[in-house]
């Protein structure tokens, strides 16, 4: 294996790092975790057909928005402090590498409790597939433009009108 080869695969394993480290910072409300996993100024972007629509229409994302580190990481872990328990599992990483900057497609699958259902009752679940686009930096590589494209959702979304 020549070193092309070697630095696409250890690029593709940090890729794929900053997306188990971005699941980790959101689940365990880690703001220094989350702030490691994203470029300076973030383009954030969500999609939903199902109850998720209001809440992305609401926030901003569904027409996009552009906001510096700091003030993505806050919203984020604000928008989380509505559920007592998150669980965001993120696999199958699909991702292109072009120099500097790459595309990493990953399945989201993610569970969503509130204090009143945990434990007991199922929770707000929903499924879908980010599609961020990657700079790498001094620090390595960041998302630099966070798509978050929901396909389904079951369970109490309530907690989403709060």
């Amino acid at each position: 294996m020549n070193e092309a080869e070697l630095r696409l695969l250890r690029d593709r394993l940090d890729i794929a790092e900053v997306m188990t480290r971005y699941a980790t910072g959101v689940d365990t409300r880690d703001a220094a975790v989350l702030r490691g996993c994203f470029a300076d100024e973030v383009e954030i972007q969500g999609s939903s057909a199902g109850r998720l629509h209001d809440a992305f229409v609401s926030t901003g994302f569904a027409a996009g928005l552009k906001l510096g580190r700091e003030q993505w990481v806050s919203r984020l872990l604000e928008g989380m402090s509505a559920f007592a328990l998150t669980h965001h599992m993120i696999g199958n990483h699909l991702i292109e590498v072009s120099g500097n900057e790459a595309v990493c497609t990953a399945y989201l699958r993610a569970m969503h409790f509130a204090g009143t259902q945990f434990p007991g009752s199922a929770p707000y679940e929903v499924g879908g597939y980010y599609r961020n686009t990657m700079v790498r930096t001094a620090g390595g590589w960041r998302i630099r433009r966070w798509t978050l494209t929901c396909t389904w959702e079951t369970g109490d979304a309530t907690m989403l009108m709060r």
